[in-house]
């Protein structure tokens, strides 16, 4: 009983935790992405 409750907490937490965890991962890869491409193309304006 124990032991099944915490492989069902540790679903229930994979399930919900999954998601927001690859959201970040993909809004932070996203923002690192802009702030390059902003670099880039105010570098590439300046000449």
């Amino acid at each position: 009983m124990n032991a099944a409750f915490k492989i069902f907490l540790l679903a229930g937490a994979l399930l919900y935790g999954l998601p927001g965890l690859v959201w970040w991962v993909n809004h932070r890869r996203a923002k690192r992405a802009r702030l390059a491409q902003g670099v880039v193309s105010v570098e590439a304006r300046a000449p």
